[in-house]
């Protein structure tokens, strides 16, 4: 696994209020929680690094700068990884990606979405309905994206509170073609067996949700 030493923190605080408040979305936060720590425990024993979650914690009223950390304390390195789950994409041939561009507020307004604020060094991508990861540098696949989106030669998907069943905020998503990610230089595909990963993992979704079709 090739990278840069990051900065002494890993970890940098950035103020993103959470707006949900409700026991469905605590609950949901935990499942989360646990999705990370399973990806990132398979990662680190896949690439021998060691897995470090995130020191913050939701109710402390801001977001995070990555979901977790994996650590080289051979050669002194250390990489932020952000983790989305998704179920947009389904296929390799005509799926599309899906990444987080705006998250819609309850007064109208739109703050940036992970896309944007998001400055991890690895982004780990879930496909839950094909059951792979993909790992990303995470920089210069965000640079594409967002030129891609400067020259209208992508998708956006739009939420509102009518068509958003999760508990929070909508968003507005930007879907660009599996075939045009998956080009760029170093992406790593691993299946879930591949890396171990149990069953028990998708049951932590929320089944209940109507955007997450099975």
């Amino acid at each position: 696994m090739q990278g840069s030493t990051t900065k002494c923190s890993l970890w940098e605080v950035t103020d993103v209020p959470l707006y949900v408040e409700s026991n469905n979305f605590r609950r949901s936060i935990q499942a989360a929680q646990f999705r990370e720590s399973v990806v990132g425990s398979a990662l680190a024993r896949k690439f021998n690094l060691l897995f470090q979650p995130s020191p913050h914690q939701p109710t402390q009223g801001h977001s995070k700068s990555a979901d977790f950390g994996l650590l080289d304390p051979i050669n002194c390195n250390a990489w932020r990884v952000e983790l989305q789950c998704c179920w947009h994409l389904n296929s390799i041939d005509d799926g599309k990606f899906a990444f987080e561009l705006f998250t819609h507020d309850k007064d109208g307004t739109k703050r940036d979405g992970k896309l944007r604020y998001c400055d991890a060094d690895w982004f780990v991508y879930n496909a839950p309905k094909m059951e792979q990861l993909f790992l990303f540098n995470w920089i210069p696949l965000k640079e594409l994206i967002l030129d891609l989106y400067d020259q209208n030669k992508v998708d956006v998907l739009s939420y509102d509170q009518s068509t958003w069943k999760h508990d929070s905020n909508p968003i507005d998503l930007i879907l660009v073609e599996a075939k045009t990610i998956l080009a760029e230089r170093g992406v790593k595909t691993f299946t879930y067996e591949q890396l171990n990963i149990p069953n028990i993992f998708k049951k932590t979704y929320e089944s209940r949700n109507s955007n997450h079709k099975n």
